[in-house]
C-alpha cells in the first residue's frame, strides 16, 4: 500500500511540475535572481576592491611622498645645527636622532671646501682632531668601487663628517665629493643656488639603491671648482634609500606589489620592486589594478607603480557556491511543499464550499432575525416616542386646566378677602385673618404658577429651548441657594423638533434637581452643543459626588434613561465620592417617521 502510494505521489508530482506554470515561474525566477545576485556581488566586489585600493593606493603616495619631503626639511635643521655648533657629539646625537626618526635615511654627513694649496695643511688639521688616518681620497664608482689617492686638482670637497647605519662609517671621511662626477654635479648645483639638490640613484656597496642630497649652507653663485681660493664653504649631505621608501608604501598598502622607477646614472630605467606582503592569493582573478604617480624630488623625478590583484578569494567563493546550494534547496523544498499545498487545498476547497453554503445559510437567517429585531426596535422607539409625547400632551393638558380653572379661582378668593378687609374695618382679628389668608393666597398662586412650568414650560412654546432652559434654571432659585450656575447653550438648538427639544429640557430639569437636592454644589454647570448630527447636553457639579453603578440610580435617572431610549440616546455618568459629577448625554439626531429633525 506504501509503496504505490509512493509510485503515485511520484507520478503526481512529475505531472504537477510537467503541468503548473507555477514551477517554471519559480525555477526561471530562480535562476534570474541566482545570475543577478552573482553578478551583482561581482560587480560589488570588484567595486569595493577598487575603492579599498585607491584609498591603500593614496596613503602609500602620501606615506613615500612624505618622507621624499621630509628630506628638505632634514637638510634645513642639518645645516642650522652647523652653523651655530661645530660640537662633534652634539652633531653625532642630532644625527642618530634624525636616523631612528627616518629609516629612509642611512648617512648624514658634511663636507668642506679644500683648495690644493691647502690640501696637506688640512689632511693634518684633521688628523690633530682625532682622524689619526684621514686623508682626502677619491672613489672609482664606475670601474672597480674602491678608494684610491686623489688626483691633483684646483680644489676639492671631502666629508669631514659621516654617520651612516653601519660600523664602517669612517672609511667615507676623507671621500672628496668632486671626485664622482654626479655627486660632483649635483653638489655644484646646490653650492651655486643654495638650494637642496640631489643626485641621480646609484647602486649602493651594501646591495640595493640610493640617491644622495646636498645642502650647501650659503649660495655662491660664481664659483668654479678650477679655480682655487681660500673660502671656507661648508655643505650637508644625507643619503636616502629607495627600498626604505617602498617599504612605507608597502606597509600602507598590504597584499600590493610597489614599485619605484627611476633613471641611473647611466640613462637607465631601474626599476625597485617589493613583493605583496602578507597576501592571499585570488582563487578567481578579474584582471589587476594599478595605480602610478610621478614624484618629482630636487629636481629627479621618480615614477611610484603599485599593483594588486582584483578577484575572489577562496573563501568568498566557497561562501558563494553555499549561497547558491542553499538557496537551490529552498527552492526545491518549496516546490515540493507546493505540491503537497495543492493536494492539501484540493480537500480544503471541498469543505470550504460545504462551509460556505452553511455559512450562507447562517447568514441569510441572521440577517432575516435581524431585520426582525429592527423592526420590533423601531416599532418599540416609535411606540416610546408616542407615550412621551401622550405624556407631554396630557402635562399641557394639565397646564391649561390648572392655569385656567385653579387660576381664576385663586383670584377670586384673593379678590374676596380684600372685599371682606374692606367691609370690616373694625375688627382687628378680621384684618389679621384676612391679611393671613392673602399670604395662602399668593403661595397657592406660586406654587400653581411653578406648577404649571414644571408641567409644561410656557418659555418653552413661546421663545424657544434656549430661553426655555434658562428660566428652568431660575426657577430652582440658584441665587438664593448660594449656587453659582453657568450656562453655555448654543443657539441653533431652538431648531430642534419638539420630541427633541422637550426631552433635552425634561433631561436637563431633573439633572439639575437632582445635584440642587442630593449633592450640595457650589457651582452647576449646564452645556448644550450641536456637534456632528447630535446632541450632547453635559449637566456638571462640584458636589459630593455619586455612585455610579446602577442601582444607585433613582427613578428620576431611570426614567430619563427611558425616555432617552425612545431616541436613541445615552447617558453617561462621571463621578467619584468628593470629586463632584459630570453627566454626559449624546442624542443622535435620526431623521423618522414621527420625528423631523
Amino acid at each position: 500500500m506504501n509503496g504505490a502510494g509512493g509510485q503515485h505521489t511520484s507520478f503526481s508530482f512529475q505531472h504537477y511540475a510537467k503541468s503548473s506554470p507555477q514551477v517554471w515561474l519559480i525555477v526561471s525566477s530562480w535562476l534570474l535572481m541566482t545570475v543577478v545576485f552573482v553578478f551583482l556581488l561581482l560587480f560589488l566586489r570588484l567595486s569595493d576592491n577598487k575603492r579599498a585600493f585607491d584609498d591603500e593606493a593614496s596613503h602609500a603616495y602620501n606615506a613615500v611622498y612624505e618622507r621624499i619631503s621630509v628630506n628638505k626639511t632634514v637638510l634645513e635643521s642639518f645645516s642650522s645645527v652647523l652653523r651655530i655648533t661645530d660640537d662633534i657629539p652634539a652633531i653625532y646625537q642630532y644625527t642618530s636622532e634624525i636616523r631612528q626618526a627616518f629609516p629612509h635615511i642611512y648617512w648624514l654627513g658634511f663636507h668642506q671646501y679644500v683648495s690644493d694649496n691647502r690640501l696637506k695643511d688640512f689632511e693634518q688639521q684633521r688628523r690633530e682632531a682625532g682622524y689619526a688616518d684621514f686623508k682626502i681620497k677619491d672613489f672609482s664608482y664606475e670601474n672597480d668601487r674602491v678608494f684610491h689617492k686623489v688626483n691633483k686638482v684646483a680644489s676639492y670637497y671631502p666629508t669631514i663628517f659621516g654617520k651612516s647605519r653601519t660600523s664602517d662609517s669612517k672609511i667615507i671621511l676623507g671621500l672628496d665629493m668632486f671626485a664622482v662626477p654626479f655627486l660632483k654635479q649635483a653638489l655644484l648645483k646646490s653650492i651655486r643656488t643654495g638650494d637642496a639638490a640631489a643626485t641621480r640613484p646609484f647602486k649602493l656597496v651594501e646591495g640595493g639603491q640610493g640617491y644622495m642630497i646636498f645642502k650647501s649652507l650659503d649660495a655662491y653663485p660664481d664659483f668654479d671648482p678650477d679655480i682655487a681660493d681660500d673660502i671656507e664653504r661648508l655643505a650637508v649631505s644625507i643619503l636616502v634609500r629607495t627600498d626604505q621608501l617602498l617599504s612605507l608604501a608597502n606597509s600602507e598598502a598590504p597584499r600590493t606589489i610597489t614599485k619605484l622607477s627611476f633613471q641611473n646614472i647611466d640613462g637607465e630605467m631601474i626599476t625597485e620592486v617589493l613583493p605583496a606582503l602578507n597576501g592571499q592569493p585570488y582563487l578567481i582573478k578579474f584582471g589587476s589594478l594599478k595605480f602610478e604617480s610621478e614624484v618629482d624630488h630636487f629636481g629627479k623625478p621618480f615614477q611610484l607603480i603599485i599593483q594588486k590583484d582584483n578577484g575572489f578569494l577562496a573563501w568568498e567563493v566557497v561562501v558563494i557556491i553555499l549561497l547558491i546550494i542553499i538557496t537551490g534547496a529552498f527552492c526545491w523544498l518549496y516546490l515540493k511543499n507546493s505540491y503537497r499545498h495543492h493536494l492539501s487545498n484540493l480537500d480544503r476547497q471541498l469543505a470550504l464550499d460545504d462551509l460556505a453554503d452553511q455559512r450562507q445559510g447562517l447568514e441569510t437567517r441572521v440577517l432575516e432575525r435581524t431585520n426582525e429585531l429592527n423592526e420590533k426596535t423601531a416599532e418599540i422607539r416609535l411606540l416610546a416616542g408616542k407615550m412621551i409625547t401622550l405624556q407631554e400632551d396630557d402635562y399641557r393638558h394639565i397646564a391649561h386646566e390648572l392655569h385656567d380653572e385653579f387660576g381664576q379661582l385663586i383670584t377670586a378668593i384673593g379678590i374676596n378677602t380684600k372685599l371682606v378687609s374692606n367691609r370690616i374695618t373694625d375688627d382687628p382679628k378680621v384684618d389679621e385673618l384676612s391679611a393671613e389668608t392673602q399670604q395662602l393666597v399668593d403661595r397657592l398662586h406660586t406654587s400653581i404658577h411653578s406648577l404649571i412650568g414644571r408641567l409644561r414650560p410656557e418659555a418653552l412654546d413661546t421663545f424657544g429651548l434656549k430661553v426655555a432652559i434658562e428660566h428652568s434654571t431660575n426657577l430652582f432659585k440658584l441665587n438664593e441657594l448660594g449656587i453659582e450656575s453657568q450656562l453655555v447653550i448654543e443657539p441653533d438648538i431652538d431648531s430642534l423638533h419638539e420630541t427633541y427639544a422637550i426631552t433635552i429640557y425634561r433631561a436637563i430639569q431633573e439633572l439639575v434637581n437632582n445635584a440642587v437636592k442630593h449633592a450640595n454644589p457650589k457651582v452647576i454647570t449646564v452645556s448644550v452643543k450641536l456637534v456632528a448630527s447630535q446632541v450632547i447636553i453635559t449637566v456638571a457639579d462640584d458636589g459630593c459626588g455619586m455612585k455610579t453603578n446602577s442601582r444607585s440610580k433613582g427613578y428620576g435617572l431611570v426614567g430619563l434613561e427611558e425616555r432617552l431610549l425612545a431616541l436613541s440616546g445615552v447617558m453617561d455618568i462621571t463621578s467619584s465620592p468628593s470629586s463632584g459629577c459630570s453627566i454626559e448625554i449624546r442624542l443622535p439626531l435620526i431623521k423618522s417617521d414621527n420625528v423631523r429633525v
